[in-house]
């Protein structure tokens, strides 16, 4: 009660005007920061974090649509999310990523060449930068997976690097460890923001618009298990240590936003060892680079066509583990397969890097995971033992097995239609089986937005002076878009939709008060 005394009361440590609030820094939250403060807007940008750019560090880089082919774009996104997304928010999103690249290199952000991608995208990878150095106060991220050169997350890094420095350059003041706590309205209309400071005293911060960028949930149980199913740390993982807890949404909803629920869900990605493998290259490479190995569920059925271990895929993969009994699956290979490893794996870690990277000691990689208590992997001297080691009926795997074989020697796939280069026997001792969960690098959408990134409410009529932008904002992943980049690609552009939006809103005050 206290709280809600010091609000109506006015008994704030510090009240603060200005023009515009964002909450979160990340790409789309310093996006749309920097748009405002172009417009010459008074911005206060809150982070609960000790540091800058969230889990927008660890991207590689965003997609931008053929001003020549933003129409087949739009009829790919639109097909692939079934028609169920906002089909103008959607084309707003294609329209302003013709622009944002450009903005951004304005910015001073470096892009390698781009890549052409399929229905008319482009990808544009951030340079990679010589050296990624973390705040002290930051997670441990993905362990010692940044001292690897074949690692590529980390190359937005850079970007959010840049879009904090002109960030700053233009005026926005920065806030780290002051969460949003309330966003404050008068008759239906945003007038301000509660805040927290470091010493946990409250602020209110008297502004015209607010712009919610703050991330999703995926560490709020309760909302994941409620709103997708899922239980965090029990059948669903993510490699990064950032927590995703929800509060822009649940703030946006407590002003009356439309609690978009179907649009919540994970953003699938397969991440081998529970996300903890990225410190171990030669684990990942087993799984990720291997269509070579054999993928059986929890009953010991082939279940999928391995080949959705390529990096275009894996979110496939991902979705597919989710489906299965108990929500986990096993990675089956032998010595002939191990000892092809070591040759050269068949995919990539990464999309748009060369194949064939070869396995350098798994033998010591698997050492030194069980040593610190490893439970996801299995080795065993038959097919019989490690199926009774990793609790599948040995009759069942020995079957599967048996079936697998013989595709592999007539060279075709007559379930699954594997292509017939990976179609490898599992026939000689050792057998191994590493146990896999899906995984997510967040959760997308809770907050409807329209085309202008205006919040809606339960009747969809935008919040005046409320706007939303990226992961907690992004409806996609009711088609699983998580391919063509489609997260960094929406975070940019809703966040200069978002700003671009709230200019002209702000505006409205400034002839007012003119």
């Amino acid at each position: 009660m206290k709280f809600i005394l010091i609000m109506f009361s006015g008994d704030y440590l510090e009240k603060v005007e200005a023009d515009a609030v964002v909450i979160g820094s990340g790409a789309a939250g310093l996006t749309a920061a920097l748009t405002l403060a172009e417009g010459d807007s008074k911005v206060i940008l809150l982070e609960k974090y000790p540091f800058i750019g969230g889990i927008s560090k660890l991207g590689m880089g965003l997609s931008a649509v053929d001003p020549h082919k933003k129409d087949v774009a739009f009829k790919f996104l639109m097909d692939n999310l079934r028609w169920r997304v906002d089909a103008r928010l959607v084309r707003a999103i294609i329209n302003e990523t013709i622009y944002a690249v450009e903005w951004l290199k304005e910015k001073g952000v470096e892009f390698d060449p781009p890549l052409e991608l399929e229905f008319g995208f482009k990808m544009y990878l951030v340079k990679m930068p010589e050296k990624i150095e973390f705040a002290p106060e930051e997670p441990a991220w993905l362990g010692e997976a940044r001292k690897e050169a074949t690692f590529q997350g980390g190359r937005t890094y850079r970007l959010i690097k840049t879009l904090f420095n002109r960030a700053i350059e233009k005026g926005v003041d920065v806030r780290t460890k002051t969460p949003a706590r309330k966003i404050i309205t008068h008759n239906g209309h945003v007038v301000g923001v509660i805040a927290e400071s470091e010493s946990e005293e409250t602020i209110r911060i008297n502004c015209k618009v607010v712009v919610i960028a703050s991330g999703g949930f995926l560490h709020d149980k309760e909302m994941l298990k409620k709103y997708c199913g899922f239980e965090f740390g029990k059948d669903l993982f993510t490699m990064h240590g950032v927590e995703l807890t929800g509060e822009g949404i649940k703030m946006a909803w407590e002003v009356g936003a439309f609690q978009d629920i179907e649009s919540m869900a994970p953003q699938f990605a397969f991440i081998p060892g529970e996300g903890r493998w990225h410190g171990e290259l030669d684990l990942m490479l087993a799984v990720w680079g291997e269509p070579r190995n054999l993928w059986v569920n929890q009953e010991g059925k082939r279940f999928i066509n391995e080949e959705l271990c390529h990096p275009e895929k894996r979110d496939l993969m991902a979705m597919a583990i989710a489906a299965q009994k108990g929500r986990c699956a096993y990675v089956i290979f032998d010595e002939n397969i191990k000892k092809a490893m070591k040759e050269g794996v068949i995919y990539p870690l990464y999309l748009y890097q060369p194949p064939l990277t070869k396995v350098r000691d798994l033998d010591s990689a698997i050492k030194r995971r069980l040593e610190r208590g490893e439970r996801n992997i299995f080795i065993a001297d038959s097919v019989e033992s490690l199926a009774i080691k990793i609790g599948v009926n040995p009759d069942t795997l020995r079957k599967t097995v048996e079936e697998y074989n013989l595709m592999c020697e007539k060279g075709y796939d007559d379930l699954f239609f594997k292509n017939p280069n990976y179609l490898y026997p599992i026939k000689q001792p050792k057998f191994y089986a590493f146990r896999q969960y899906a995984s997510a690098y967040g959760t997308c959408g809770g907050i409807k937005i329209n085309e202008k990134a205006e919040v809606l409410d339960k009747e969809l009529n935008p919040v005046p002076g409320l706007y939303a932008a990226g992961d907690c904002a992004n409806p996609l992943m009711i088609g699983g878009l998580l391919r063509v980049a489609m997260l960094y690609t929406f975070a940019v552009a809703t966040g200069r939709i978002a700003g671009k939006s709230a200019l002209e809103y702000i505006s409205k005050f400034k002839h007012v008060e003119a």
